[in-house]
């Protein structure tokens, strides 16, 4: 059974050091950008997005296991349409990975979301993870737009 336990102090630092610079790497390689800037970009969501209301920063564990399996970022919101899951972060830990955990740990947050009301979930995934992609497919996400982009 995945258990989601709050993020404790040391967590958190830890995540926004690794998180923010992981987050920076995405897009840095998305969007073409230098990593100063994409790193200025990130720390400024990563702020951002931590002063917004109902923000959940979690770590999955599993019985009997030390360390935690995973770290996702999450928040459930009231939109026009109904109560929507989003899920901002979403990392399986490397020694955890290709082994079905990936989506025990999304079932247990979409299975949390429900039990709060949420009737909708959403996320974003880079084009160069078809990885992720496939696992969100899996579980029922359907891709709903397409950004696009190009330097001028």
């Amino acid at each position: 059974m995945i258990e989601l336990k709050e993020m404790t102090a040391q967590e958190l630092d830890h995540y926004r050091k690794y998180g923010v610079k992981a987050y920076a790497d995405d897009l840095a390689r998305s969007f073409q950008l230098s990593q100063e800037h994409a790193l200025i970009e990130a720390e400024a969501n990563f702020k951002r997005g931590l002063a917004m209301p109902g923000q959940r920063l979690v770590c999955a564990r599993l019985p009997n296991v030390e360390d935690s399996i995973a770290t996702v970022w999450y928040a459930i919101e009231q939109r026009t349409f109904g109560k929507q899951l989003f899920i901002y972060d979403f990392e399986v830990t490397h020694a955890w990975r290709g082994k079905g955990y990936g989506e025990r740990v999304l079932n247990a947050v979409l299975d949390a979301a429900r039990a709060q009301g949420a009737e909708y979930a959403e996320l974003t995934v880079f084009n160069d993870n078809p990885t992720a992609a496939r696992l969100y497919s899996k579980l029922g996400f359907d891709a709903v737009t397409t950004r696009m982009r190009r330097r001028l």
